[in-house]
């Protein structure tokens, strides 16, 4: 019964999706990195503990800042509650942090969420390192708590990585290189007993690989990616620049821009000065550069535009029109000041 739910478990990715956001888990060839020699040891680490650290890498599944990692194999966004649940319920729709000893906001994502148990002396079992762009939490020889194992005995090791986010995608790897306990905790070997997936807070987006299934053998990788239509300005040829992403949009659809100077005044005081109704300015927008194609992979750029004052403060949001259809759903609303 197992080989067959594990077969049924790899033959499809994961994914759940609405108008404006798409998440999915899928396999993929992620190499695991070794940072015991280089990274931090969270100390202490032993049953049911959690440990807080501060980031300056995340993304929208995993935000930076406070980060509590866990020795049950999850980690939670959000205050240093460090609670650590252990356990393997599934994710459903209705989970949130509140199951995880957290709040009901903040974002949990469970590499391998099971009743596990670290080794706090040496403190050699949980370590985390921020490098290159991406945030390592790595869970190293850790045992479970059937037979309280670690460095010596039955023990597994597995990590995330989390990559910082880049316009519209939010990526994190989840490694297993040895997901074995073998022995007396042969039962419990290739997650058998845990549950893999993520919690996106409230309202929720929740995606489960695995729970009480034998879904993550050694040498896998799954690959989390969390797809969101979102507009990024930023200045990349200095003062009085600026370049419009659009990202993550209905591939072949179209964009349209709506930007003001006051975010208040809407719909009047639009694009870099203009101050003109709603109807004149659906008029305008049927021409470049407030109305253009996405790419194929609903990606759009414009500029960089020259000449701009510095001290402006632009608000914007991006709707999305899908081939042959009309706009249905925009982007979250941001601000940006010209350098």
């Amino acid at each position: 019964m197992h080989s067959v739910r594990f077969l049924a478990v790899l033959a499809a990715a994961a994914i759940v999706g609405s108008a404006d956001a798409q998440l999915t888990i899928q396999t993929s060839s992620v190499a695991f990195v070794d940072i015991s020699g280089t990274g931090t040891a969270l100390t202490g680490a032993g049953d049911d503990t959690a440990h807080n650290i501060l980031t300056t890498i995340g993304n929208s599944l995993l935000p930076a800042g406070s980060v509590n990692v866990t020795s049950n194999g999850y980690v939670a966004s959000g205050a240093a509650t460090l609670a650590s649940y252990f356990g393997d319920s599934p994710i459903t729709s209705t989970t949130t942090g509140l199951d995880f000893g957290y709040a009901a906001t903040d974002k949990v994502i469970c590499p391998f969420w099971d009743d596990l148990y670290a080794v706090n002396f040496p403190n050699t079992t949980i370590y985390w390192q921020q490098s290159g762009g991406i945030l390592y939490i790595m869970w190293k020889n850790i045992g479970h708590f059937s037979t309280v194992g670690g460095p010596g005995g039955p023990s597994i090791t597995f990590e995330i990585q989390v990559v910082q986010k880049t316009c519209g995608s939010s990526v994190i790897h989840m490694v297993y290189p040895d997901t074995v306990f073998g022995g007396v905790q042969a039962s419990n070997d290739w997650g058998a007993s845990a549950t893999v997936g993520v919690v996106g807070g409230t309202p929720a987006t929740n995606l489960q690989w695995s729970s009480g299934a034998p879904s993550v053998p050694s040498g896998i990788s799954l690959t989390v990616t969390l797809l969101e239509y979102e507009v990024h300005w930023s200045s990349p040829v200095g003062a009085g620049s600026v370049l419009v992403a659009i990202c993550s949009g209905s591939p072949g659809g179209a964009y349209q821009l709506f930007a003001a100077l006051n975010a208040g005044t809407f719909p009047n005081g639009w694009f870099f000065g203009l101050d003109i109704t709603y109807p004149e300015l659906l008029s305008q927008l049927s021409f470049p550069p407030y109305y253009g194609p996405l790419n194929g992979n609903g990606n759009a750029a414009i500029g960089p535009v020259l000449g701009l004052p510095s001290g402006l403060t632009a608000y914007s949001l991006v709707f999305n029109i899908p081939p042959g259809s009309v706009p249905t759903i925009h982007s979250p609303p941001i601000s940006y000041t010209i350098p």
